[in-house]
């Protein structure tokens, strides 16, 4: 009898333990996340997450880094993880979105100098320019771009011009090479990406962001993601009222400060801050 006992209470910890335990994965992903160099674990993505596992006090937490394909294979499995730098209220098959917690700036084009009077006017109409077969359009394994983007992406998966790289150290870096050695014309990506790969090259003139028709002027909501299940609910009940504290705090928003805020328009990107992510009720 005692021995039964002793084996129940062990299943009870254990399963207990299981679910108060929260795991981070990361991927690499500079500036969301930097895992190696001169600002390593100094990310957006990094240092906000940090700041909520602070406020977590009550859960045990592990960080692994993990490319984004198998983070979203651990979603769709229903494991008992999170990722801190999701698209707001996408993917609801198999993730639970905390409420809004950073704001980017639209995505745009990313592609060589050289193509700019090639794509005819500015902003570009993204739809036309996937329908270009002459460019080739590449996109990282699992990366999504949220509405209406991820449907005009979505309608050319299957044409020739169409590339998918797979995941790999600093995806974001590797695809933006690939543009810069004419491998492929352009992929999308925040402005923000580009300047952190700009700040780290000498040749970084060769590379440009171009504004885009479909979402000019429509910033994107990032959240923070865990799976779907009962287990994922509560986290994030817990992760929305860490946000709710932090949001409206210097020490949050200087996060943001650092890689995300444009230098040329500030007021519009703390404006966009405050109606979209303070306010979010």
């Amino acid at each position: 009898m005692k021995s039964f006992l002793s084996l129940i209470f062990l299943i009870t910890f254990l399963y207990s333990n299981q679910n108060d335990k929260i795991t981070w994965l990361i991927n690499d992903a500079p500036p969301f996340y930097i895992n190696e160099g001169k600002f390593k674990n100094e990310g957006f993505g990094d240092l906000f997450q940090k700041l909520i596992i602070k406020d977590l006090s009550n859960y045990n937490h592990e960080i692994k880094q993990s490319a984004l394909s198998r983070v979203i294979k651990n979603f769709q499995h229903k494991k008992n993880v999170c990722f801190s730098t999701w698209i707001y209220n996408t993917t609801p098959e198999y993730v639970i979105t905390s409420i809004p917690n950073v704001y980017y700036e639209p995505l745009g084009i990313i592609t060589r100098k050289e193509n700019k009077e090639f794509f005819a006017k500015i902003p570009i109409s993204l739809d036309n320019l996937m329908a270009n077969e002459k460019f080739i359009f590449i996109q990282g394994m699992g990366r999504g771009y949220g509405l209406p983007l991820d449907e005009i992406v979505n309608k050319y998966k299957e044409k020739p011009n169409f590339k998918i790289r797979k995941s790999s150290k600093n995806i974001t870096d590797a695809i933006f090479e690939m543009i810069k050695r004419k491998r492929v014309d352009y992929t999308i990506d925040y402005y923000s990406s580009l300047s952190f790969y700009n700040a780290r090259n000498k040749d970084n003139n060769q590379l440009i962001f171009l504004p885009i028709e479909e979402n000019y002027e429509k910033g994107v909501l990032g959240s923070i993601a865990c799976s779907k299940s009962p287990w994922g609910k509560k986290v994030i009940e817990d992760i929305n009222k860490s946000i709710e504290k932090l949001r409206d705090k210097d020490e949050y928003k200087e996060i943001f400060s650092k890689w995300l805020v444009p230098k040329e328009n500030s007021t519009s990107y703390w404006n966009n801050y405050k109606n979209l992510i303070e306010d979010f009720k």
